[in-house]
């Protein structure tokens, strides 16, 4: 079934007219269920579905997020290597980033925003978090959002100007990616066995130099 599923999403496209019909966010949707509802098999076959269409990458890592919310197992090393092949995908141009999306994403942009709120999640999971053995390549999907194109820093002048930083952080890459970091440096302390009021440097390079 996992051939067959791999074959479909390769193979099908949308019809000419798309006019309300099957579209390739609909399909994405789809997707995300099926990732989330088997997610055991899925990740058996997840190096197969390293795929180029940017909004089925999306979904999967959505479906994965789901699984973890619905409280399943998640293998975890294969499940960060393929957020960190996916947060890796580079755009032809850096404009993509900012074009509307309509049947499917214009960027990887919006997969590195989706990689950064699920290991959010991931990170501040009492039922299944992230094992601290994964720290480099955590950080490296983060470190991936945190360097994103979007927003341009003349919108976010805009937005912030206008008092709105909410709404910048959260529909923003690097902003989601920012939230996710703060959750990291907690997940960090925890799992180093430090307090509430201590993070020294030497126990946390990245995160220093990020925010630097």
């Amino acid at each position: 079934p996992m051939a067959e599923l791999k074959k479909f999403l390769d193979e099908w496209a949308p019809p000419d007219r798309w006019n309300f019909g099957p579209s390739v966010e609909g399909l994405a949707r789809e997707l995300e269920g099926v990732v989330s509802e088997r997610i055991d098999e899925f990740l058996k076959h997840i190096e197969e579905f390293k795929v180029q269409e940017k909004t089925y990458v999306r979904s999967i890592i959505q479906g994965f997020s789901k699984a973890l919310a619905d409280k399943k197992k998640l293998q975890w090393e294969e499940v960060i290597d393929y957020l960190l092949w996916a947060s890796g995908q580079a755009d032809e141009s850096e404009d993509d980033a900012f074009k509307p999306g309509e049947d499917k994403d214009p960027s990887w942009s919006w997969t590195r925003q989706a990689a950064c709120r699920f290991l959010e999640r991931g990170l501040v999971s009492e039922t299944d978090e992230i094992p601290f053995a994964l720290r480099e390549k955590v950080w490296g999907i983060l470190s991936l959002g945190l360097s994103d194109a979007h927003p341009k820093i003349e919108e976010e002048d805009k937005y912030t100007s206008d008092r709105n930083y909410y709404q910048t952080a959260i529909n923003s890459v690097r902003g989601v990616a920012l939230e996710a970091t703060v959750h990291y440096a907690f997940w960090l302390k925890r799992n180093l066995g430090l307090s509430k009021e201590e993070l020294p440097t030497e126990n946390a390079p990245e995160l220093f130099a990020a925010f630097d």
